[in-house]
């Protein structure tokens, strides 16, 4: 059976007829050689989706419904300092099903969030090679820790392993360096991912699976 593409359309959508951005017409026209009549799949990034066909104009409404937002962790994370490590952590961080990202700024971080144009396009192509109906937002400036929310639980390679973090509130990845003395609370509760010291991207994509599954 051929690959049906799955589609990123901003919404509202309030006619029969969806219009392609430049991105997007670029995408199904020029990279994916499809034509007029060819199915396609669709999606607002906010829960709505659905099944319709391309015609020379943008795509034919069809068959639509509309997904409950998951319940997820927020990740929290130190960015890596190369443009491309930082790319890989968003783009699998969407396609495991992660649904908010953070940049978190930490002692010995030395990487800066990505711009946020760059950020906005990564997320989209996850979503669209993923086909979920839900875009993972990215906050464009750096938090801190005192900013994370209650219900934190933060990544570290002394913490006991769970093979459930479902139920936490978010999750902390700190910079390769670790956490600073004294920068985590002496009673935070600490989360292992696994038996090796791990990078911050690696580690992200370990905590989002955990959660996501």
């Amino acid at each position: 059976m051929a690959h049906v593409p799955h589609l990123f359309v901003s919404g509202p959508w309030e006619s029969s007829l969806l219009d392609l951005d430049e991105v997007g017409s670029n995408h199904i026209r020029k990279v994916l050689r499809r034509a007029d009549g060819d199915p396609v799949t669709y999606t607002d990034g906010a829960g709505h989706h659905g099944r319709g066909h391309l015609s020379s104009a943008g795509i034919v409404r069809g068959e639509e419904a509309a997904a409950a937002r998951p319940v997820r962790p927020l990740l929290a994370v130190a960015p890596p300092a190369q443009r491309d490590r930082a790319r890989f952590l968003v783009e699998k961080l969407a396609e495991l099903g992660t649904l908010e990202l953070r940049w978190l700024e930490t002692t010995f971080g030395q990487g800066r969030p990505p711009p946020a144009d760059k950020v906005a396009l990564w997320c989209r192509s996850a979503l669209e090679q993923s086909r979920s109906s839900w875009m993972m937002s990215v906050a464009p400036g750096p938090s801190t820790i005192d900013d994370l929310p209650d219900g934190t639980v933060f990544a570290d390679y002394s913490g006991p392993a769970r093979d459930d973090l479902g139920d936490v509130t978010c999750i902390a990845i700190g910079p390769e360096g670790g956490w600073a003395p004294g920068e985590v609370a002496f009673d935070a509760p600490l989360v292992g991912l696994g038996r090796s010291v791990l990078r911050v991207e690696t580690a992200a994509i370990a905590a989002a699976a955990i959660a996501n599954f």
